[in-house]
């Protein structure tokens, strides 16, 4: 499940040019199991409808939970953490090389957006 935020979602309709309640319509649904956030509706293989070709095709306005991968507080304060990342995503530890007050900061966004 993608969720997302508020501004997710006025960013991404943005982005595809498409008034928010058609956004809403085609794209979003509520995770029962989980207070009835809002998230993205998986295509039928279960991916995010955004995941194409192997890549985000939304990725300059991509949800905050994406923006946040790897450092969620279940990975950061798990023991085994970094041993699932490298499992579960093969560009895990690929990318950019986050100093500890970034990774505080995309850490503290994720936080005021849950509350």
């Amino acid at each position: 499940m993608v969720y997302i935020t508020a501004i997710d979602e006025k960013s991404i309709a943005k982005h595809l040019s498409l008034p928010l309640f058609k956004f809403r319509r085609k794209y979003v649904t509520t995770d029962p199991e989980y207070f009835n956030k809002k998230c993205l509706k998986n295509e039928d293989d279960g991916n995010c409808p955004f995941f194409v070709e192997n890549k985000c095709s939304i990725y300059e306005v991509r949800p905050l939970q994406c923006r946040s991968f790897p450092f969620w507080p279940e990975f950061m304060k798990e023991e085994n953490g970094i041993k699932k990342l490298l499992e579960l995503c093969p560009g895990f530890g690929k990318g950019k090389l986050y100093s500890k007050e970034e990774i505080e900061a995309i850490i503290t966004e994720v936080i005021k957006a849950a509350i």
